[in-house]
C-alpha cells in the first residue's frame, strides 16, 4: 500500500514535469499477450465467420491502436 501510494506521486511528478511517455508505453506493452491477441483473432475469424481481410483493414488496426497504443507489431498484416 505504502509502495503504490509512493509510486503514484513519483508519477504524478513525472506527469507534471512531462516525462512519463516512456514509462506510459512500457505500461501498456506490458498489457499485450500474444498469444491472447492471436486466439481473438482467430476467434473473430472462425467462430464468428469474418473475413480474414480484416488484418488488412487501416479501420481495424485504428481501433487497435486505440485500444493500446502499443499493439504495433503484435496483430498479423497479412494473409500469410
Amino acid at each position: 500500500m505504502i509502495t503504490t501510494e509512493q509510486l503514484k506521486q513519483y508519477y504524478h511528478q513525472a506527469e507534471v514535469s512531462g516525462n512519463t511517455t516512456e514509462l506510459d508505453s512500457e505500461i501498456l506493452k506490458k498489457q499485450l499477450f500474444q498469444a491472447v491477441i492471436t486466439e481473438a483473432l482467430v476467434t473473430l475469424i472462425v467462430v464468428r465467420n469474418l473475413s480474414f481481410c480484416i488484418v488488412e483493414w487501416a479501420e481495424f488496426y485504428t481501433l487497435c491502436q486505440a485500444l493500446n497504443k502499443e499493439c504495433k507489431g503484435m496483430i498479423t498484416t497479412t494473409h500469410s
